[in-house]
């Protein structure tokens, strides 16, 4: 199932705000969440309010279905440029316990956006089917809305209007891991101002991931940007051993 996943947007240190609200049933589950979060100095709070349903089809299949609605405030100057777009969270990420990726998130931008201010409006729906002992598949859809509060007739970046994904996870033999994933975006910029345009266009991401029984050692091989025809395009392979 699909639980409230996390987005690549700057994230919370603490959350003194939060609330939520969950209600489940033997084939459903309805929950709501509303946090507003302490950060940093240099950050002002943001407010996040979502609601989402889960569905038990059948045996092997899953629905989906959320509404999110952020307003996030970041300090900019005068001229609508972000005073803290250096902030980055790299540091502890490196320090997180890296173990075998799951799936992408659906509503995972393909890069950081760096914005002033601005209210995101998203809703969307993500099917999930168990289709055999090794295999599963998915496919969603979510639709974005935004408003840039420096810049009111440009979108805020990298958020397309329309996004299409499927994905195909192949859990193979000798612990191997395979999934593939394809998402088709509308439209959308680059930039907080509008300028750098982004045509419509497919991505596709390869990852196989190998993970040993005890799980001290790992090894992933990946390509992302696979279906673009920029030089966004990254292949590479990464290596994990625990003493």
């Amino acid at each position: 199932m699909v639980a409230f996943p996390e987005r690549n947007l700057p994230l919370c240190v603490a959350a003194p705000g939060a609330a939520s609200h969950r209600r489940e049933s033997r084939a459903a589950r309805y929950g709501g969440n509303f946090s507003r979060c302490a950060r940093p100095a240099t950050w002002r709070q943001p407010e996040t309010i979502r609601a989402q349903g889960e569905w038990e089809l059948g045996a092997r299949s899953f629905l989906t279905a959320f509404a999110d609605h952020r307003d996030i405030r970041n300090l900019y100057g005068p001229d609508g440029q972000t005073l803290n777009a250096e902030a980055s969270l790299a540091q502890y990420d490196r320090l997180r316990q890296q173990g075998l990726a799951g799936a992408l998130s659906p509503e995972a931008l393909e890069a950081p956006p760096v914005f002033a201010a601005g209210t995101i409006k998203t809703a969307g729906l993500v099917f999930e089917s168990i289709a055999g002992n090794r295999w599963s598949w998915s496919a969603n859809y979510i639709r974005s809305q935004t408003f840039n509060v420096p810049y009111p007739q440009a979108q805020l970046p990298y958020f397309p209007t329309h996004r299409l994904g499927f994905g195909v996870n192949w859990f193979a033999p000798e612990r191997w891991v395979i999934r593939a994933q394809a998402a088709r975006r509308s439209e959308r910029f680059a930039d907080a101002t509008g300028t750098m345009r982004l045509a419509p266009d497919w991505d596709m991401s390869l990852r196989a991931t190998w993970q040993d029984a005890a799980k001290r050692s790992l090894i992933e091989f990946y390509g992302t940007n696979l279906g673009r025809s920029d030089d966004t395009r990254t292949v590479g392979v990464r290596a994990i051993w625990r003493l």
